[in-house]
């Protein structure tokens, strides 16, 4: 019986008996668990084992398709037994050579026999050879019914993995797949004019017509895929806020004495920008329906503020507020900004993080149990089963790039409270692009701050070699006799000759040695909890001047005083990861620096990427280059966000589906709900169901 894809997606690979627990592991190690996504593994590339070429013909170093006699065997003992078979076609002989031969080989390979064999051409020592050649014994003028009538599919695959064993499985699930699984479903400006299973046997069996249309992404088939992937992405997504906001949400009221009061304690003045947001943000939760928006600003514009004033504003609403970091190290770092904020609202805080003790814990969950705790800042240690809210009214998240839309989805409805949802409020300092964005954040909307505070002069990076290393560190005891503190950012913990960069530990030696008169911290990922919050917290005070660390720094550490920022080995990082980095920096109001030391040899593209570091500090601009370099997945990190995971669409290349996709997915989500769910299901498959389970 014939399936969809979407149930194809729920028949796992271990249903093929023949399958064993090794080919398995494989399989998942390549991200196939079931039928429906070997459908939707397409080839690397594809061989043409459609055309008969002559011996005289075939190149040496290239693969080819030969019709040959075979004229006589001849067979090796030893500890590798191999077979030897001489043949020839009307234009020149050539030796097929088999090691490690069987008694399979020996049967079938007998004198006068004919066969179609495909391999690679090289010189042997006395004639022409192929090693190994696929063949095909040739009977009855049969050549023709076993000639490839398409070509031949190269997938990715791992080691121990046979591209044999990935095309039966293929192949299988191709003739279990169903013609056409939307022709009783009319969807306006989405027909098309094959069916699911024409366009992946195209995909998989492309004859040579097909082959540069695949190649250059132009093919219809390639297309609908790629604009189909995007929309049960968006659609998947929208349908989960679509169900957030059948939910209630909090009408906050918006005093201008709360926001009067707010703007009095941060003694700034905020930028246009952040007005603006604000603005947008407090309509939202004006209204009663939770409100899910993402604000995006560079390192340095202000969503701290921001949000810390929005947080007010529901407290002086008497509801409650939660605060989530990715870390402890920036859950204390906000604590610490919140509570000196909260003085003049009255307000008691809390910090929720893992090192408290006992007996604090189970004061801070009965306080924030009974609602007299009303701003709660931690880890997801916050939104634990044991965590009672009294009445949680907004929930902020920083660095939302660390958290999935899972996640976010979870946290909300950790808030619900008689069918009200509270009010969500994410946070990203990695500046990411419009069309990217509409993929990512569709159950998001989305505000930017695209303004630094004029008093915070743009910080000036210098590229050098390794060669100037030693002026660098002669620039950092002057640079520290003056009162000022440095970073020296490393990108390995390890001493590491393949990558050739310097370890932290090693760094950390040479400059205790070379700055005897400096006190130098050193942090990096091996260390303990307590030690590696311990030497910030030196930092932070200045009892220690020069803090030597992995890219540890890239999140949330707030020095106003750290002004000079060096990063080795700059070539072996994301331009976005350069940039966040470089933000550590630049957060008072004195001249800031950094500079980047690169080891030699470089390649043009790391040449290129320095030079967009040196020549802008605007955080989109940087993003939008780094897309187009490492694409879309490897720009924000695939296994850190939890939704870029696109089998077959590219998010840079393809914003143009992206851009139609949006457009027309809240049309499909209210009119066409039994079409959303085809193609939900057949491209995101558990994932829904995970969702929907929330």
């Amino acid at each position: 019986m014939q399936k969809t894809l979407a149930e194809l997606k729920t028949i796992s690979i271990t249903s093929l008996g023949y399958i064993n627990q090794h080919t398995v592991s494989r399989l998942n190690k390549i991200g196939l668990y079931t039928l429906g996504d070997c459908l939707l593994h397409l080839p690397l590339r594809y061989i043409d084992k459609t055309s008969l070429k002559t011996i005289q013909l075939s190149l040496v170093g290239e693969y080819s398709l030969i019709k040959v006699t075979v004229l006589n065997i001849k067979a090796y003992q030893g500890k590798k037994p191999s077979l030897l078979c001489y043949a020839a076609d009307h234009t020149g002989q050539i030796n097929l050579r088999f090691y490690n031969s069987t008694s399979w080989h020996k049967k079938n390979l007998q004198i006068n026999t004919e066969l179609l064999c495909w391999g690679e051409l090289k010189n042997g020592k006395f004639s022409l050879e192929m090693s190994h050649p696929e063949y095909k014994i040739i009977q009855q003028n049969n050549l023709n019914a076993i000639m490839d009538k398409h070509l031949t599919s190269v997938y990715p695959t791992t080691k121990g993995l046979l591209q044999k064993q990935i095309s039966a499985i293929i192949e299988y699930a191709l003739n279990l797949l169903q013609e056409d699984e939307f022709q009783n479903i009319n969807v306006p400006n989405f027909a098309i004019n094959s069916s699911i299973k024409s366009i992946l046997t195209i995909l998989h069996k492309p004859t040579k017509t097909d082959l540069n249309a695949i190649i250059n992404r132009s093919h219809p088939a390639i297309k609908y895929l790629i604009f189909e992937e995007l929309l049960a992405s968006i659609v998947g997504i929208k349908q989960l806020r679509h169900k957030i906001q059948n939910n209630k949400g909090y009408t906050m009221a918006i005093s201008n004495k709360t926001t009067k009061k707010f703007k009095d304690i941060v003694g700034f003045t905020m930028t246009n920008a952040q007005q603006r947001v604000i603005t947008e943000i407090t309509q939202d939760i004006n209204q009663n329906k939770p409100m899910m928006r993402l604000v995006q600003g560079d390192v340095g514009s202000g969503k701290t503020a921001v949000a810390a004033e929005v947080a007010f504003i529901c407290i002086e609403n008497n509801y409650q507020v939660a605060v989530m970091a990715p870390t402890e190290l920036l859950a204390e770092q906000l604590y610490t900004k919140f509570t000196n904020w909260s003085t003049s609202f009255n307000c008691k805080t809390a910090l929720l993080v893992s090192k408290i003790t006992k007996k604090n814990k189970e004061k801070i969950l009965q306080e924030i149990s009974s609602g007299d705790i009303k701003l709660i800042v931690g880890t997801q240690a916050i939104f634990q089963q044991e965590v009672k809210f009294q009445s949680l009214g907004l929930i902020i998240i920083d660095e939302q790039h660390k958290f999935g839309v899972e996640q976010r989805m979870q946290l909300q409805y950790k808030g619900l409270l008689n069918g009200y949802l509270p009010h969500q409020l994410v946070m990203s300092a990695t500046p990411i692009p419009r069309t990217l964005a509409m993929s990512i954040y569709a159950d998001l909307d989305i505000s930017i701050i695209d303004e630094i505070p004029q008093s915070r002069p743009p910080i000036k990076t210098t590229v050098m070699s390794f060669a100037k290393r030693f002026e660098v560190i002669e620039k950092i005891k002057q640079y520290c006799s003056e009162g000022n503190q440095v970073y020296w950012v490393c990108t390995l913990i390890e001493e590491s000759e393949v990558l050739q960069c310097q370890a932290a530990q090693k760094t950390f030696e040479e400059l205790q040695q070379a700055l005897t008169n400096i006190n130098i911290g050193l942090v990096h990922g091996k260390m303990s909890k307590s030690d590696k919050q311990q030497v910030m917290a030196d930092f932070k005070a200045n009892t220690i001047q020069l803090l030597v660390a992995t890219t540890v720094l890239e999140v949330g550490i707030d020095v106003p005083n750290a002004s000079l920022m060096i990063i080795e080995n700059p070539e072996r990082l994301g331009l976005s990861q350069l940039h966040q980095l470089r933000g550590r920096v630049g957060r008072g109001n004195k001249q800031s620096f950094c500079i980047l030391i690169y080891k030699q040899p470089i390649s043009i593209q790391t040449q290129k990427r320095l030079q967009i570091m040196r020549s802008t500090t605007d955080g989109f601009e940087i993003a939008k280059q780094d897309m187009l370099i490492r694409g879309g997945g490897e720009f924000l990190g695939t296994k850190q966000t939890g939704n870029i995971n696109y089998k077959i669409a590219d998010s840079t290349t393809d914003s143009k589906f992206i851009e139609h996709a949006a457009k027309i997915s809240s049309n499909l989500i209210t009119g066409y709900p039994e079409f959303v769910n085809h193609i939900i299901n057949r491209w995101l498959g558990d994932n829904t169901e995970k969702y929907s389970k929330i």
